[in-house]
């Protein structure tokens, strides 16, 4: 309901197709990759990319989870349309689930570490040990002051809360990012999907005519390859 398969297919000019994930590349917006290539003269220009997946289910399935674990960032897109909109309370209940993931792997192997480990003391155990502190105090593990080595024992089971998170507001035309969502980047996903076909000056003056002077698609960009 938040609108992320119409940011997914705004972003990409993919289609996305339900009941399994989207996976689209997208070069990142970047004008001095224009005067760079004229000032070397070169044949071909090439730019950075960023590789999206729209998830079915997020968190609420097997498939959903596996998937955001391979990822570098998670994007969390935030409903800001509509009568019944309750966008902080919808990030929170998304958080939570991230949060809920993490305990439950972090559970599991902090168990068989505790197990290979016979009762000794291992720096293994002791790194899952803090980590499930944290989460059992609901801190999501970026923000958890881990030291580097206890980062190293956790990548590979590729927490969610530990991924940078890009927070993106779905608003709808003529609104702003609401206050309680600072930091996040405004975006009009679906009317943004009906102009990513058009020229930029088409598309601009249509968004114009919705109210909607600012595109956030380049901004959703490049914040996730900044990400």
């Amino acid at each position: 309901f938040s609108g992320k398969s119409t940011l997914f297919t705004a972003l990409t000019r993919a289609g996305s197709h339900g009941g399994r994930a989207n996976v689209a590349v997208v070069p990142v917006p970047d004008p001095r990759l224009a005067v760079l290539t004229e000032m070397e003269r070169s044949k071909k220009t090439v730019a950075a990319q960023v590789r999206f997946v729209d998830v079915p289910g997020g968190v609420s399935s097997a498939q959903g989870l596996a998937k955001l674990r391979e990822t570098d960032a998670l994007a969390v897109v935030v409903r800001c349309f509509g009568a019944d909109r309750a966008p902080a309370d919808e990030l929170s209940h998304v958080r939570g689930e991230l949060l809920l993931a993490d305990l439950a792997v972090v559970e599991s192997a902090l168990d068989k570490a505790t197990k290979r480990a016979k009762g000794k003391p291992e720096p293994e155990v002791e790194a899952l040990g803090r980590a499930k502190k944290a989460l059992d105090a609901e801190r999501p593990l970026r923000d958890a002051g881990l030291p580097a080595e206890d980062l190293d024992h956790l990548r590979g089971i590729a927490p969610l809360t530990l991924k940078p998170e890009v927070l993106v507001a779905n608003l709808e035309e003529g609104e702003e990012v609401p206050v309680e969502l600072g930091g996040a980047v405004g975006v009009f996903a679906s009317i943004e999907a009906e102009t990513a076909e058009m020229n930029p000056a088409e598309a601009r003056a249509l968004l114009e005519e919705f109210g909607v002077t600012e595109p956030g698609l380049e901004k959703v960009i490049a914040a996730c390859y900044g990400a």
